[in-house]
């Protein structure tokens, strides 16, 4: 479903009462699973989005994130959690037990065969539970409990054990290391000991059809390997619990991220913004920072016990909201931590010398309440932006499919009820219409926006017209002028003059830059030729100061 590229039709912010339906929505789908998972995996503080997609069959699928990640998706009215989501909650789903080879082809496409599944129980028409054909299942390898791959069954456990256990048993929909993945942070799964699993099939196959079965498959990079080494990297199981290790990564990354990452200028700073922008970079490769499965269970908790220990002073600045107003930096632990005990992540060489892509800044159009009957004739719903082409092609594909072209008149189209309701007033009397008319006012029935990507991410749906980036020139004390624009580096390095960045007045969002002199030419050629800025989306260029004849 996800191995070839998917089309992002629009990225939209969720509101409360959203999260609310989805949570509902799983606890109809996965009635055995308590409220409290639903409430950790749709989180009400942190900020979800939803993603509109089209996939390359042509599927309308709507995925959730949170934050980066994707964690549920929807597709014909279904939803399946990412691996992202298993790999926090790996027993959400019914779980189908391969070998770690199988891997290499479910990555690349592959269903998961009948004969490839380790059973621990002898074959029966009750055995996985009697589960019923199209169930949501989730994919794990021998040797550890996180999934790697989510799909259907293909069949019923009825019909599995009346094959002899031959053909497909799930359809995969999505996997680790395909492009729903790539979507998010792009993070391995981690090591969840399955020493259970690997003693039950041990006992019934012997050790030695094990070592030979498990040889091959490196989940990183998805190549071959010895098989002694295939087998050690899958049975090696850290002694402590989980708990254990939750407890001691916190710590670690939160004493370097106060010795190397938190400077007194960014006091005061969020607890969370602390955890997400000093805490989480510093997290080992490999390894992911869970509160939850801690001896904590929240971040509020671990900080009161770094306070308790003279390290950090949290204190509510307004209600229901924490900071961190000082440190220190002088404490025992913080002096006896070493970097190397929290390793920083690589830097890729493709990082370093990455590209600057340029904003894609497209106009687009919201279908509307009154057009929505019309665009749901080609899959579009209320909400859904589209492009000026895709609004002429849908009206184009719904005028060939109902035979509306005037054969009396060439270049107009006949009305029909549907057409009426969804462009024409009410005052008004209209049997035909032109092709330009009919697009102009479907286009004017339709509310504007614009979408706006950056570096090749999803774009994010704005409502409303494009706001132009201001070029303004305003007299202040001595000779500064100001320039609503977030450029001071670039501008004092390019005419060398001192500039100074403050917060716009009022509520308005965005920073503004005081700079000596106009400088209206240097930062619009800074916007159109650096960051390739369409000049239409300038304004205030007529400000600048006009080179002398000579």
């Amino acid at each position: 479903m996800f191995l070839k590229p998917f089309k992002v039709r629009s990225q939209t912010l969720i509101k409360g009462s959203d999260r609310k339906k989805l949570r509902a929505e799983l606890s109809k789908q996965f009635p055995s699973v308590s409220a409290d998972v639903f409430s950790s995996i749709v989180p009400n503080k942190e900020e979800m989005s939803l993603m509109k997609i089209t996939a390359h069959s042509r599927e309308s699928i709507q995925v959730y994130c949170v934050q980066k990640n994707p964690v549920i998706f929807e597709l014909n009215q279904q939803l399946f959690p990412t691996v992202y989501t298993l790999w926090n909650y790996p027993e959400l789903l019914l779980v189908f037990t391969t070998w770690p080879p199988v891997f290499k082809k479910i990555v690349g496409g592959a269903d998961l065969m009948l004969p490839g599944v380790i059973l621990t129980e002898q074959p029966s028409p009750k055995m996985f539970n009697g589960v019923g054909k199209d169930t949501a299942c989730c994919i794990k390898l021998l040797g550890n409990k996180a999934p790697v791959a989510v799909g259907r069954t293909a069949m019923c456990a009825e019909d599995m054990y009346m094959s002899a256990l031959r053909g497909k048993g799930v359809t995969v929909i999505h996997s680790y290391q395909d492009l729903l993945w790539a979507v998010g942070d792009k993070s391995d799964p981690p090591l969840i000991d399955d020493t259970e699993m690997l003693e039950i099939v041990k006992n019934r196959r012997g050790e030695e059809e094990i070592v030979e079965s498990m040889a091959s498959v490196n989940l990183q990079d998805g190549t071959e390997g010895e098989a002694s080494e295939a087998v050690e990297d899958e049975t090696e199981v850290d002694p402590r619990s989980l708990q254990e290790i939750q407890d001691e990564l916190l710590e670690k990354t939160f004493l370097f991220a106060l010795k190397s990452q938190l400077k007194a200028a960014n006091l005061p700073i969020l607890t969370s913004k602390f955890f997400k922008t000093c805490m989480l970079p510093l997290c080992p490769p490999g390894q992911n920072i869970d509160v939850k499965k801690s001896s904590y269970k929240k971040l509020g908790k671990f900080l009161q016990s770094m306070q308790e220990r003279g390290m950090i002073r949290v204190k509510e600045l307004s209600k229901g909201v924490e900071s961190i107003v000082s440190f220190d930096k002088d404490h025992d632990d913080v002096r006896a931590v070493k970097a190397v005990d929290v390793p920083k992540p690589e830097v890729s060489a493709v990082a370093e010398g990455e590209v600057f892509h340029p904003p894609v800044i497209e106009e687009v159009f919201v279908v509307s309440a009154c057009t929505a009957p019309l665009f749901r004739t080609s899959g579009f719903s209320k909400g859904d932006p589209l492009l000026p082409a895709q609004v002429r092609q849908v009206i184009t594909e719904y005028v060939r499919a109902n035979n509306l072209k005037n054969p009396n008149s060439r270049g107009q189209v006949t009305l029909d009820p549907l057409l009426c309701d969804a462009l024409i007033h009410k005052s008004e009397y209209m049997e035909t219409i032109s092709w330009e008319e009919i697009t102009n006012r479907c286009l004017s029935k339709m509310n504007p926006g614009f979408q706006v990507s950056v570096g090749g991410a999803p774009p994010v749906l704005k409502k409303g017209k494009v706001e132009p980036i201001v070029l303004n020139v305003a007299q202040r004390g001595g000779n500064k002028k100001v320039y609503p624009a977030e450029l001071a580096h670039f501008v004092q390095k390019g005419v060398a003059c001192s500039t100074s960045v403050n917060p716009l007045p009022g509520k308005s969002k965005g920073m503004e830059v005081l700079v000596q002199g106009n400088q209206i030419n240097f930062v619009s050629k800074l916007l159109c030729e650096k960051y390739q800025v369409p000049k239409k989306f300038l304004s205030g260029l007529e400000k600048a100061v006009k080179s002398k004849k000579r």
